[in-house]
């Protein structure tokens, strides 16, 4: 298996997992002041308030602590494969351990993302409450997916033995998330339509 399909991956991946941690920080802080008064549930859900940690009276530090922490491991997994194991190639056949906490906290994070967007969508007025009824259960299903991922992947002794056994399962899990991704847009749409038609009718 070529370097591009393992290392440029994880490349690509780690910016662009670097990249949307800012923004999440971003809008964590502007959350943060916009909605003071927000349900703290929906604060958790939103972002960790790091200020408190790190003493910090001045200014609110919101961060994401499982983005922070996908992000980190996966840092740490190009890390070790550029750095430590360089000039080693074959070293690459077993990806390093931290590509599993990495699966184990994308799981999670995407859990957290959809159900928020979910329960937006389960309070919308005129739309049928078993589409949220069934997007979450999708989503859930997408949840206990990357627990057998994360344990196939740290039991599997080569990356090639990963793929073998466990590529479909790989796959159900971005299908069902991007399924759910696509019905909570597609229901999102289909409202601000059909307010914008009622809006025009008055």
């Amino acid at each position: 298996m070529s370097l591009n399909s393992i290392i440029g991956i994880l490349e690509v991946a780690n910016g662009l997992s670097t990249f949307f941690l800012g923004i999440t920080t971003l809008q964590s802080y502007f959350f943060y002041r916009a909605f003071p008064q927000e349900k703290w549930q929906v604060k958790l859900v939103v972002s960790f308030d790091s200020s408190k940690c790190l003493k910090v009276s001045l200014t609110i530090q919101p961060q994401s602590a499982f983005e922070l922490g996908h992000t980190i491991s996966l840092s740490h997994t190009l890390y070790e494969m550029t750095i430590i194991d360089f000039g080693q190639p074959q070293r690459f056949t077993k990806l390093p351990n931290s590509i599993e906490v990495t699966i184990l906290l994308e799981g999670m994070i995407t859990i957290a993302v959809q159900g928020f967007f979910i329960s937006r969508v389960y309070r919308l007025p005129r739309i049928p409450k078993i589409i949220s009824y069934f997007l979450f259960f999708l989503a859930v299903l997408r949840f206990a997916a990357s627990f057998p991922l994360t344990i196939g992947a740290f039991k599997v002794t080569t990356y090639n033995e990963f793929l073998e056994h466990w590529s479909w399962l790989l796959t159900t899990l971005f299908s069902l998330g991007s399924f759910v991704d696509l019905g909570v847009s597609c229901t999102l749409c289909v409202f601000l339509v059909t307010q914008r038609n009622t809006s025009f009718k008055r």
